[in-house]
């Protein structure tokens, strides 16, 4: 798993954009279906 971290010199404004990411409050069970998000490809060239 990749995160990064960003400072930023003013808080972010929230538009149907622009949103904060919502993370797990708790682990899920093996095998179980999970939604992913993000950007990018979806395959890796390497």
């Amino acid at each position: 798993m990749h995160l990064a971290m960003v400072k930023l010199a003013e808080p972010a404004r929230f538009t149907q954009h622009v949103m904060p990411v919502a993370l797990p409050t708790h682990c899920t069970q093996l095998h179980a279906k999970c939604l992913v998000s993000g950007w990018g490809q979806r395959t890796g060239t390497g």
